[in-house]
């Protein structure tokens, strides 16, 4: 059969695909453009139909239509049995969208001239759809489908009782207190409380009793399929391009480390970061064929990306919960400095050894993640972490948007289907009240904590909080606080334009968790499944690092990222200042540049003399006043303090490393690949420090390291493609750039 008539095209094309076949179907699509172009096709003409047609067609015709004469309907339309439809599970938007197509008879020739000049992206798996900016505070043009929805029953609302469907559960649901209580006498919404209509359809009517309420929310469900559904396909097998020239993105000011002088300041403190959410963003931006804010390269977490062979620890769980190990060459970009590799190992573990996690999904269902990259994505992802669950493993589900509420209580993992339909349920709209969600979401954590388990609230969001706390100072301190109940958090971001980089990173920082940046659904299995463990699991806490550098061994160093972690050497020894956490098999990697005695900074920064005390002795007269340990042949120690993810007083380990010299081409393979990566970073950022490198070198250097014992790396082979991207735009952007 020709693909373009095959019947699975049509219903990808409605969003009524699910788990394998729709991955299937969006790998097909985004290869083949004419594929591409016949889906977007589809959806343009449902969607006209949709808006010409309005309810009462849906309501009229399409109510009528039983499950009979459906199959019939399908068995005439695409050449297929009826029974196929019904072995496959591959179900139409109800039977209104039928309805609406056949009346469509008599209008498509009129609408044929909309839709040719509509913005319909028709290119190939590269397409790019032209959105126009949102402008704050101006009127919206309101659909006619937008408007079948806004006058609709509360369907969203009785969807997120369903998810709960028993009496009991409903009396455990935060719903049965605002949304389930709909009485003649009472309005249904109540600002307390939650109320998943209030945060799908804040215009839904706010009177109706609770049992028609379920009835009419089911013959709506039916009848409202398409006005209900979005656009696009919810899972995307691969990183997508998207407009972000106009965008309301916000990413904190990163000041690039400077060089110190070891004489003045041979101490070097920070917080640990397993953060992989800047890699991730980046590839999102290179990937529309546009270069990423200079603040939203972070160094540190682009090299923290990649999986590293470092030597794991020996022992058990109450063995060191990691290993560490150092490496030095000369820096690619400036030879005649040196470039010194940090590493720490997390303790490997399986997914039956793990321990039993209680786990809350806390997400923003707010008008601003309706975007089919943001809130059916979503859904996709947590479906892969809701099949890795194990029978002692628990998961609740929390959402807000104006308000919040429970929509799933705390459920056994053995009961997928029933989690999986809460998220299935799950509908976009309204204003963002991040501070109830995570409120909520702690409340219900703490109801089913686990001791000695895993405890962790994962926030899915873009991060636009617009209503009730929104200080970015607020909301870090009520996580902080939260912080304190031995619930963990991580955050996973979604979406592009209005994405909030600068918040849910600190919110992550303070949370005792990770950041990741959700792009695609391959992403979303490195993030929840491949690297379950050390997303979920944290097997160290408030881990810092300090470095004593040498005076007799060098001049001069500066860490290459982690601006944002930076520590006071005082609080190397402080138990009460919070760091950052390591997770099973987690890799964590920094990379200082040294300038050795004898090298001529251009870049070293200056100060006058001071006036009450002398700075005017040579670097000799300084040694000589050293510590006897100065004359040594190391030029550094390694200092680690961590904790247990159940303690409250920090443990430490020190290393030394021997001051050595050796060519880069002498260096392991993983050191060279993490040289190349943070290189990368640099010339994204134009850091002053990048010397003479160019993409080119960055280039061959990686292409040299994309093997892992042997196999070439998958995500190591992308970077590669992301450099030749980021090499040709800035020479777009700069002609003289090499």
């Amino acid at each position: 059969m020709n693909q373009k008539s095959d019947p699975k095209l049509t219903a990808f094309a409605l969003g009524e695909l699910e788990g394998e076949e729709e991955i299937q179907m969006s790998q097909m699509v985004e290869k083949d453009p004419e594929l591409k172009a016949e889906v977007d096709s589809i959806k343009a003409v449902a969607k006209a139909l949709e808006a010409e047609l309005g309810q009462s067609a849906k309501q009229s015709a399409a109510e009528r239509l039983e499950p009979a004469d459906r199959d019939a309907i399908f068995a005439k339309t695409v050449d297929r049995p009826a029974a196929w439809w019904k072995s496959k599970s591959v179900l139409f938007p109800a039977s209104g969208l039928l309805a609406a197509l056949f009346l469509g008879v008599l209008i498509v020739p009129q609408l044929q001239q909309q839709i040719s000049t509509s913005q319909i992206p028709t290119g190939g798996p590269t397409a790019v759809r032209q959105v126009p900016p949102k402008q704050e505070g101006a009127a919206q043009p309101v659909t006619t489908a937008q408007k079948a929805v806004q006058t609709a029953p509360p369907v969203a609302e009785v969807d997120a009782i369903a998810a709960v469907s028993t009496d009991d559960e409903l009396k455990e649901s935060s719903y049965d207190k605002a949304a389930v209580a709909m009485t003649e006498e009472e309005p249904a919404y109540k600002d307390q409380g939650a109320s998943a209509a209030q945060l799908a359809m804040p215009s839904a009517p706010s009177m109706m009793k609770k049992s028609e309420a379920v009835r009419v929310s089911r013959s709506a469900d039916m009848g409202m399929g398409m006005a209900r559904r979005r656009q696009a396909p919810a899972v995307m097998s691969e990183p997508v391009t998207a407009d972000v020239e106009t965008n309301t993105e916000a990413y904190s000011h990163i000041s690039e480390n400077e060089f110190k002088q070891i004489k003045d300041q041979p101490l070097s403190t920070f917080s640990i970061d397993v953060d992989t959410a800047s890699y991730a963003n980046v590839r999102r931006f290179l990937n529309s064929s546009k270069l990423p804010p200079v603040d939203a390269v972070r160094i540190e977490e682009m090299v923290n990306y990649f999986r590293y062979q470092y030597v794991a620890p020996k022992g058990g769980a109450s063995s060191q919960p990691f290993a560490v190990s150092m490496e030095q060459s000369a820096a690619p970009w400036n030879p005649r400095h040196k470039l010194v590799r940090i590493g720490l190992k997390g303790r490997e573990g399986n997914l039956e050894s793990r321990p039993a996690s209680n786990l809350v999904f806390l997400i923003d269902v707010s008008g601003s993640m309706e975007d089919p990259l943001k809130l059916p994505l979503l859904r996709s992802a947590f479906k892969l972490l809701v099949e890795q669950m194990r029978a002692k493993d628990r998961v609740a589900i929390v959402v807000y948007a104006g308000s919040s509420g429970v929509v799933l209580p705390s459920t056994p993992g053995t009961e997928k289907e029933k989690i999986m339909s809460a998220l299935d349920r799950l509908q976009a709209g309204g204003s963002t009240n991040g501070a109830s969600g995570i409120q909520e979401a702690y409340d219900t954590a703490r109801k089913s904590f686990i001791k000695g388990g895993v405890n962790r609230v994962i926030l899915a969001t873009d991060g636009d909080f617009n209503v009730g706390t929104t200080s970015e100072g607020e909301l870090v301190r009520l996580i902080e606080e939260k912080a304190k109940s031995g619930v963990f958090l991580s955050v996973l971001g979604f979406g592009m334009g209005n994405y909030k980089d600068s918040i849910m990173q600190k919110l992550a920082g303070k949370g005792n968790g990770n950041h990741a940046y959700i792009d695609s659904i391959r992403e979303a299995k490195k993030v929840l499944v491949e690297q379950a463990g050390g997303t979920l699991n944290t097997i160290a806490k408030d881990v810092k690092i300090q470095v004593e550098f040498n005076p007799a061994a060098a001049q001069s160093y500066r860490l290459i990222g982690y601006e944002k972690r930076m520590l006071n050497a005082e609080d190397f020894n402080d138990d009460t200042k919070d760091a950052g956490e390591i997770g099973e098999g987690h890799t964590v990697t920094a990379l200082y540049e040294v300038v050795p005695h004898g090298v001529i900074q251009e870049t070293a920064p200056s100060v006058d003399p001071l006036k009450y005390s002398s700075t005017t002795e040579t670097t000799q007269q300084a040694e000589t006043k050293a510590a006897p340990s100065a004359s040594s042949d190391e030029l550094l120690t390694l200092k680690v303090r961590y904790k247990r993810p159940d303690g409250d007083k920090s443990d430490k380990l020190e290393v030394p490393l021997k001051n050595e010299s050796r060519e880069f081409a002498q260096a392991t393979s993983d050191f060279q690949f993490a040289a190349s990566v943070a290189g990368f970073g640099m010339l994204l950022r134009d850091s002053k420090n990048k010397g003479d490198l160019t993409f080119n070198q960055v280039i061959s250097i990686a292409e040299k390291n994309v093997r892992i014992k042997g196999q070439a790396d998958e995500y190591r082979l992308e970077m590669l493609e992301l450099l030749k991207k980021a090499k040709s735009l800035k020479e777009a952007a700069q002609p003289t750039a090499q």
